[in-house]
């Protein structure tokens, strides 16, 4: 059985490269009181991601599906989350956007296998 997990978190760009080969990195960084909130990316490991963004007083932006790279925590509780994913599956424009120092809301939503105990 699959459920859908959803977390929000306010956060910030902290960079993206794109790469000859067509893979897409995306790094972005989450202030300490974000803790409870993107801490709970553990739990979608190996899996894809959807990630919008909302921008203060814009529409909702998809940024595409991506995999979970890296998750570190400064000794600030500052935290540093790296995606990845291929070109084919993200909205480089929208990622683009993103550029500079302003906070936006960010939206992460994947379907997980439900494990249950007697499996």
């Amino acid at each position: 059985m699959s459920k859908i997990i959803k977390t929000m978190a306010v956060g910030q760009y902290g960079g993206h490269s794109i790469k000859n080969n067509k893979s897409v990195d995306i790094t972005l960084k989450f202030a300490y009181s974000e803790l409870p909130n993107y801490i709970k990316l553990i739990q979608l490991l190996n899996e894809n991601i959807d990630i919008s963004v909302k921008k203060q007083d814009e529409k909702s932006q998809m940024l595409g599906q991506f995999m979970l790279k890296e998750i570190r925590v400064d000794h600030d509780g500052e935290g540093i989350v790296k995606f990845n994913s291929m070109i084919d599956f993200v909205e480089a424009d929208n990622i683009n956007s993103l550029v500079g120092n302003d906070l936006f809301k960010v939206r992460f939503t994947a379907e997980i296998e439900d494990v249950g105990e007697g499996e």
